[in-house]
């Protein structure tokens, strides 16, 4: 950690699990600010910090294991040879959240941007001060999709006299500053923070005599806000500091107060406040920072330290089964099963065949795999298979690994690092939900309560929620389904990951196949329409024919046991049958029918 301290300069936290503290620069400590992106790929990292009206400006790297490599005095030269910034007694500096060297600096004659980590600075608003009452965060720089977007709670003059004091936005590089929202009557714009991952939305703290403090959300880039003050307590009568922050457990706002510091979640559209952790002693909350790697919350306190706090960690959600898909992909995607109970993910990612693999009739192909779940990021060892179809022959190869990270209930990142047949297959790509959500949102603020919100089956052989996950036949081990029941729409989705009857390789093993199928549920059985795609690419926005080649039929015995008949017909191959399944996944989610009247 690196901070500011009035009297005492500004000081360096020798070690993230130490309590030693080293002086860097002498004076009165001024803001300071680190920049983790110039340097990401060696682990390094750039602080910013600098003593009363800016004195002594200095930019420190340090190696990933925090020793020091270089020193020096940016000299903020004006681009237009003017002599750069005149400091304000504590000088607001903000690094740019998403492209590194960039800098924000606030001076007492304007505002001025960096783009080589301050050796050189452009005035960009004259006149217009950002706030700066003992480290208030006035300035919030660079989301994604916008690394010029720039939101400031600034003043040109008193802050409270005439209309062009508040809160104003940046959209563009080279744009003015516009003020969004005037100062109304004795309130103040003190501080801003916008969400990293989304430039438009951002959020404001409001100092009022005559309130505890105003909170206000902007989803437009300024054009309007809303009061998201809420339930927050009037016991908080000092507001001052605030955070967005992207943690496993979803979206959130951190507030600092003078009794302690409260989180609101997006779920709860940022209105519902609760008090976070104890032992935080009885002062104001300056300053607050997150640390997503640890899913840590600093707070910086007035005369009281610095103090961190480990945030809840994320529960595996079972909402988060389903099919997820790019859709700049069309006709591949991924069916996802979770296990909350051992923070399982299970993973089947169906494809089409990659160009550098040998061609096959339906050119399609599927990798399986399990992996831990841990605050929503899973990293899954997969396996490509080869077999018989409904036959218990079948060979694994190991085919990489990937990574799955739940950003929320509808988006998912997922990287890939696969050596199929000695070619090395390497990319990411951004996943939405395919499928519709019965239980996802409703489980991030009621957890497993909200299992019980779904109506429970009239009879131990009907369909339920609980009965989606991973299916297979003990006999041909190797191939299976992943079933997925929408209580709501009272439909089921099947999965098929098996191998084509219709294509035999000279080994006498049949190449990789998967078919989707869907259809409605009646009492304690469902016909479904078996779809197969073909024509695609991998990974690749190649156009797909999808074809209805049958039918497919599942009897539901219990929540832990089904029948499967089938009809098939591919290329003029006719193939029908019939096998039993049981569940390969946990049955924990299944719920005991109504009991009988």
């Amino acid at each position: 950690a690196l901070s500011g301290n009035q009297d005492n300069g500004s000081m360096r936290q020798l070690g993230s699990t130490l309590r030693d503290w080293v002086v860097i620069s002498g004076g009165d400590g001024g803001d300071v600010a680190v920049d983790a992106l110039q340097a990401a790929e060696s682990g390094a990292a750039i602080s910013y910090a600098s003593s009363q009206f800016l004195g002594g400006f200095s930019r420190r790297e340090y190696s990933a294991a925090n020793a020091a490599l270089t020193l020096s005095f940016p000299e903020l030269i004006g681009t237009d040879g003017s002599t750069g910034p005149e400091g304000q007694f504590v000088t607001p500096i903000a690094s740019n959240r998403i492209v590194g060297n960039r800098l924000v600096i606030g001076g007492s004659d304007g505002l001025y941007e960096s783009f080589d980590s301050g050796d050189t600075v452009a005035r960009i608003a004259d006149g217009l001060r950002a706030r700066s009452p003992l480290g208030a965060n006035s300035i919030a720089y660079g989301a994604e999709g916008n690394a010029d977007v720039l939101y400031v709670a600034g003043c040109n003059g008193s802050c409270t006299e005439g209309n062009d004091d508040g809160l104003f936005v940046r959209t563009a590089l080279g744009a003015a500053l516009v003020l969004s929202r005037a100062n109304v009557g004795q309130q103040e714009a003190l501080a801003v923070t916008v969400d990293r991952g989304n430039p438009a939305q951002a959020f404001a703290l409001l100092f009022d005599p005559m309130l505890p403090g105003v909170l206000l959300r902007t989803t437009n880039t300024g054009a309007s806000w809303e009061d998201i003050t809420g339930d927050l307590p009037a016991s908080t009568v000092d507001l001052h500091s605030l955070r967005h922050i992207e943690t496993p457990a979803g979206d959130a706002l951190v507030v600092g107060t003078n009794t302690g510091v409260y989180i609101a979640a997006e779920s709860q559209g940022y209105r519902s406040w609760t008090r976070l952790g104890e032992g935080l002693p009885k002062a104001l909350v300056s300053d607050l920072d997150y640390d997503p790697v640890r899913n840590l919350l600093i707070a910086g306190t007035m005369g009281r330290g610095s103090h961190k706090l480990s945030l809840p960690r994320l529960k595996a959600n079972p909402g988060w089964s389903g099919v997820w898909y790019d859709p700049a992909f069309d006709g591949q995607g991924f069916q996802f099963d979770v296990i909350p109970e051992s923070e399982t993910l299970v993973v089947a990612w169906y494809t089409h065949t990659p160009d550098a693999l040998p061609r096959t009739r339906s050119n399609l192909t599927w990798f399986t795999g399990a992996g831990v779940l841990a605050n929503g990021v899973a990293n899954v060892s997969l396996v490509r298979s080869r077999g018989t179809f409904d036959a218990p022959t079948n060979f694994l190869e190991q085919a990489g690994n990937l990574r799955v990270r739940f950003v929320d209930c509808r988006h998912a990142v997922l990287e890939y690092d696969l050596n199929v047949g000695g070619n090395i297959l390497q990319g990411s790509t951004s996943l939405q939900r395919l499928s519709s959500d019965a239980v996802c949102e409703s489980y991030r603020t009621l957890g497993d309560a909200a299992i019980t919100t779904l109506a429970p089956p009239a009879a131990a052989n009907r369909f339920q929620y609980g009965m989606t996950g991973t299916w297979y036949n003990p006999v041909t081990d190797g191939q299976g389904m992943l079933l997925e029941y929408y209580p709501q729409e009272q439909l089921l989705l099947a999965g098929w990951y098996t191998y084509d009857f219709t294509d035999t390789s000279p080994q006498g093993a049949q190449p990789p196949l998967w078919m989707t199928a869907l259809g409605p549920v009646n009492g304690n059985s469902a016909t479904l329409q078996v779809t197969l795609t073909r024509g695609g690419g991998f990974v690749a926005p190649t156009p797909v024919t999808s074809t209805n080649i049958g039918t497919l039929t599942i009897n539901a015995t219990d929540c832990t046991h089904v029948t499967a008949s089938y009809s098939l017909t591919i290329d003029g191959q006719l193939r029908t049958g019939q096998f039993p399944m049981q569940r390969l996944t946990s049955s924990a989610l299944c719920r005991q029918p109504l009991a009988a009247p």
